[in-house]
């Protein structure tokens, strides 16, 4: 009785196991493919958008004079390279206590 019970189970479950893995190669590639055009599309838009947007900035720019105007300015210099020395001192105070104290 209980082999019957354990081959009936593992039917069951080899039956579910084939059955959900049953995708075929040209399906997969043919989502791939799908995903893929689709993803040349976007990009293409995005080059069309970029272009118009790009045009428009120059556009405004030349029309409205107050646009530079209100440009936040970098708080952030540079300085070139130099070979120089490093010098760095620390000046401290303090007192020293001893806990043994010898006398000679």
């Amino acid at each position: 009785m209980q082999k019957i019970t354990r081959l009936g189970i593992m039917i069951i479950f080899l039956g579910m196991a084939a059955s959900c893995g049953n995708t075929s190669k040209k399906e997969k590639d043919g989502a791939l493919n799908d995903k893929k055009v689709e993803l040349q599309k976007l990009k293409t838009e995005k080059d069309n958008l970029d272009v118009k947007i790009g045009a428009l900035e120059k556009d405004i720019a030349k029309l409205d004079t107050s646009a530079g105007l209100k440009e936040i300015p970098k708080l952030v210099a540079i300085a070139p390279v130099q070979l120089q020395d490093f010098k760095h001192y620390l000046d401290l105070q303090g007192a020293v206590d001893s806990k043994n104290i010898s006398y000679i």
